[in-house]
């Protein structure tokens, strides 16, 4: 007896939902695949968690939870920490010449946010890039903050002005209104520049025990100095060997 065939299977078509919420989510998504920042789920354990969080807290000088902060937060903290091991010694010996570039590891905020800015930049060409790089969502507010170094035209001479903590301003600063120019993303390609300025922030948030540290407000986290070894005078001196004070 011949086989009964199969009625065909009938597909169903998922129409995207048009709450609000979920249409906000896909226009974001869809911004930042264009920019090549892609969603990756991870499951971390409760250690690794602990130490995220001690992370957050000591970059970005926050309470919150790793569950409340924003996602390209928590990725700009995960970028640093894979480029450091990626920068180690080991690690280095086993790259080969197709490897991805080197990049510092940023220890600030604002390296931070600058190296994910270096990424977007390079995923398409500037002209093509102004629009998405200028998207704003619903309350005007831009995905991607146009911030003070670029209002200073990148003037790479002067390894950036201060970048500003974007995430954390408030809504309606008059500096996230500033539009990204196509010259000013193109200079965002230049993997040496950007490199010698997250270099150059990470000195001035960590300096040695000669230096003296910058502005807390202007690095954006606490930097620690080690306490400088005092001398000691030898007690066999004559009383009046003694240097003076």
């Amino acid at each position: 007896m011949p086989a009964k065939k199969r009625p065909p299977t009938k597909k169903i078509l998922i129409v995207p939902s048009d709450n609000p919420s979920a249409v906000s989510r896909r226009t974001k998504n869809q911004l930042y695949a264009q920019v090549g920042i892609k969603e990756q789920k991870v499951f971390l354990g409760k250690d690794a968690l602990d130490k995220l969080r001690f992370l957050l807290r000591f970059q970005y000088s926050h309470e919150d939870d790793v569950d409340d902060r924003d996602p390209l937060v928590l990725g700009d903290v995960l970028s640093y920490c894979i480029n450091t091991c990626y920068n180690l010694k080991f690690v280095k010996a086993e790259r080969t010449s197709d490897a991805p570039k080197a990049m510092t590891a940023a220890k600030t905020p604002q390296g931070q946010r600058l190296y994910r800015y270096y990424q977007m930049a390079k995923a398409n060409d500037a002209s093509e890039l102004s629009k998405t790089f200028n998207a704003c969502d619903k309350r005007g507010k831009p995905y991607f903050p146009h911030t003070n170094d670029v209002a200073a035209h990148f003037d790479w001479g002067d390894d950036f002005s201060e970048m500003p903590d974007a995430e954390e301003s408030g809504e309606g600063d008059d500096e996230d209104k500033d539009e990204w120019l196509a010259h000013e993303i193109q200079k965002l390609r230049d993997a040496k520049a950007v490199r010698k300025c997250i270099k150059k922030w990470n000195e001035e948030a960590f300096p040695t025990k000669d230096e003296q540290p910058v502005s807390v407000v202007e690095v954006g986290v606490t930097p620690k100095l080690k306490k400088p070894k005092e001398n000691n005078i030898s007690s066999e001196l004559a009383d009046d060997d003694f240097p003076d004070f």
